[in-house]
């Protein structure tokens, strides 16, 4: 899949969980979301993004399965995910402002804002 590099027209609520503090959507959509998927307009700041993107969301290969509960992946990155979180009940991410613990990075920043 070819990419085209043109500033990205969408934007999207998730992206929020992602930025660090004092960023905002917009800043970072002008500055950094410049490659865009050509099957559903989703914008990523890295080419690489895109692929894995295309790879995970649309052509959806499940190929690297679990084997503890035979869950099948798209990517090694997912399968590690899904092992530490399911498996290994790892939760790296720790709150500053209180004893919560979260298996993601997004998941922490959705527990601040809601919580703090």
């Amino acid at each position: 899949m070819s990419t085209n590099q043109a500033p990205c027209p969408l934007s999207y609520a998730f992206d929020a969980l992602m930025l660090p503090p004092g960023v905002s959507i917009e800043k970072t959509k002008r500055s950094k979301m410049t490659y865009t998927c050509k099957l559903c307009g989703a914008c990523f700041a890295r080419n690489s993004n895109v692929k894995r993107h295309v790879k995970e969301v649309h052509v959806n290969l499940r190929i690297y399965e679990c084997e503890h509960c035979f869950s099948d992946f798209s990517t090694k990155r997912n399968l590690l995910r899904h092992k530490q979180a399911v498996h290994e009940k790892k939760k790296p991410w720790s709150c500053d402002e209180c004893d919560y613990q979260g298996q993601e990075q997004w998941i922490l920043n959705s527990h601040k804002r809601r919580k703090h």
